[in-house]
């Protein structure tokens, strides 16, 4: 196990040297235990931007402290590498500040992670790549701020390499009637010290004669240059090829990763407008997967997405809780697969909290989609708490599902907006529905094989599918 820090400078990058405690960017990161990485920064720090990077394959955690892009030159960069296999717990606790918090996943998950975030109040972005897919960094494609990056060089500064010249003199010209190259070649060649290549040019091919041998003109290119001719034979115009634009190469797509071992992530944000996105592939037969995210109070965004197999014996908790705000909570799973003797559980909570004499007024968008094949146990629980919500859902299990499926949808007060989707290709007895519109003026719109169970809504349309 090693614990390496190392320093940037403007033209030199010292080695890493082990260590046991480091500061970067307003942040200390700090080993206990020989198991849990701590990084935490302080009330009124510049904004964090930390990425941790997981690599089983080659038993590596990356940690990286940067400056957040537009944040003043003196806020220097950290590296911390860790054995993977060493390190079970993670937490962050950035502070106040506009935090950017990232962590990916590379290859297959093997050894088990704890990732408690507490990235406290401002406008935060966080996400959790485990699909071996998707990857984040922070910072601008140009690279700038990076500490694996490219600065710009400060003006008046130079990189100490020197710059061989290009040398550009226009198209070539015809090779002279003697052989020799042009004028304009030969004071390249004088300036620069390269020979530059006589390139002839004499016009287009001439049809080759019929009885094969070069015509007049290729015999005197070869006469005047001692350059053997080749002839090229022309028999009319090409036949026109369509334009149809470029075509694309082949397409190369990544398989998820596969989680393997026990991850639990807990995340919480406070007072400001946070966006926080979770993507996951795989879930290996008995692995444990548990992410919540609880983005406080301000108007937020979260998403999770799942994109992979849940094996038999795995079990699945994917949670996310708006807090105070008008706040746009997204479940999408995609065709994903849940097999037999595997769980599924979703939640979205769009926040039922007392804020002041009342609850939460904030007016919330949930999302839950779904269109895989069910073999398992899926469970889809939506809560809009106070507010005029809106509460979309189409959960379609297909592919000769087997499954059961759960799916409840409570507006709580205010005048909410219900509609679903649920259809099952296995038995009606598989599947339940229930929603209850709350206090209110509620509308409930609902597809499905099967009548749902329905309380407090003041308009009701059911359609049989």
């Amino acid at each position: 196990m090693s614990h390496r820090n190392q320093a940037r400078s403007v033209r030199t990058r010292p080695l890493l040297e082990t260590l046991e405690d480091r500061t970067c960017l307003s942040a200390n990161v700090t080993l206990l235990n020989g198991n849990t990485v701590v990084i935490s920064g302080s009330d009124g720090d510049l904004p964090n931007l930390l990425t941790i990077t997981q690599n089983d394959a080659s038993n590596e955690l990356r940690i990286v402290c940067q400056r957040a892009p537009g944040s003043p030159a003196s806020t220097w960069d950290g590296i911390y590498t860790y054995q993977s296999s060493a390190i079970k717990s993670i937490v962050v606790k950035t502070g106040v500040g506009d935090d950017q918090f990232y962590y990916n996943l590379v290859g297959d998950m093997v050894y088990a992670k704890s990732l408690n975030v507490d990235l406290g109040g401002g406008n935060n972005t966080a996400a959790f790549n485990m699909d071996g897919v998707h990857s984040s960094t922070g910072l601008p494609d140009n690279g700038q701020n990076a500490f694996f990056g490219v600065d710009p060089v400060p003006e008046g500064e130079t990189t100490g390499v020197t710059a061989t010249p290009v040398a550009q003199f226009g198209p070539a010209n015809s090779v002279d009637t003697n052989g020799t190259a042009n004028p304009q070649q030969s004071t390249f060649t004088e300036q620069t010290g390269v020979t530059a290549t006589p390139v002839a040019q004499f016009g287009p091919a001439t049809p080759v004669e019929m009885n094969g041998g070069a015509n007049p003109q290729q015999q005197q290119f070869t006469e005047q240059t001692g350059v053997t001719a080749t002839p090229v034979a022309q028999f009319g115009p090409a036949t026109p090829v369509e334009l149809i634009g470029p075509q694309p190469g082949p397409q190369i797509v990544t398989p998820p990763s596969t989680i393997k071992a026990k991850l639990n992530i807990v995340l919480q944000s406070g007072s400001g407008t946070d966006t926080v996105d979770a993507f996951f592939g795989n879930v290996a037969t008995g692995a444990r997967v548990s992410y919540q995210a609880n983005l406080g109070a301000g108007d937020d965004s979260g998403s999770v997405t799942l994109g992979g197999t849940v094996a038999k014996g795995a079990y699945v908790s994917l949670s996310q809780d708006g807090g105070v705000g008008s706040d746009k909570l997204i479940f999408d799973g995609g065709e994903s697969t849940v097999d037999a003797g595997a769980t599924l559980a979703v939640f979205l909570n769009g926040g039922n909290k007392v804020v002041g004499n009342g609850l939460d007024k904030g007016d919330d968008n949930l999302v839950a989609n779904y269109a895989g094949t069910l073999n398992g146990v899926m469970k889809v629980s939506v809560d809009g708490g106070a507010g005029n919500d809106v509460i979309d859902g189409s959960i379609i299990a297909g592919g000769n599902s087997t499954g059961y499926l759960n799916v409840s949808a409570l507006g709580n007060a205010g005048n909410d907006t219900i509609t679903l989707t649920v259809l099952s290709s296995a038995p009606s007895s598989h599947t339940a529905v229930f929603v209850d519109g709350g206090a209110g003026k509620d509308t409930v719109i609902v597809t499905g094989a099967a009548k749902p169970t329905v309380l407090n809504a003041e308009t009701m349309n059911f359609t049989k599918k």
